[in-house]
């Protein structure tokens, strides 16, 4: 798989908290900016997220 399919599922690193106003988080050595996924837990500064969405350069991440 290539392009945005190949991002969903992978882990990452929130790199600053993520809320629905959004945030950042780190896959791979890239950052992204990132917003939580519905239903979500909130999302604390280093910790672990799974990606469920990509919208343009944007991820949905949830909390792992």
């Amino acid at each position: 798989r290539v392009g945005e399919e190949s991002l969903i599922g992978k882990m990452g690193t929130a790199r600053t908290s993520v809320d629905e106003a959004g945030g950042q988080v780190q896959l791979r050595s890239e950052l992204w900016s990132a917003e939580l996924a519905e239903g979500s837990a909130k999302v604390r500064k280093g910790d672990a997220v799974e990606v469920v969405e990509v919208k343009g350069l944007r991820l949905k991440v949830r909390k792992k």
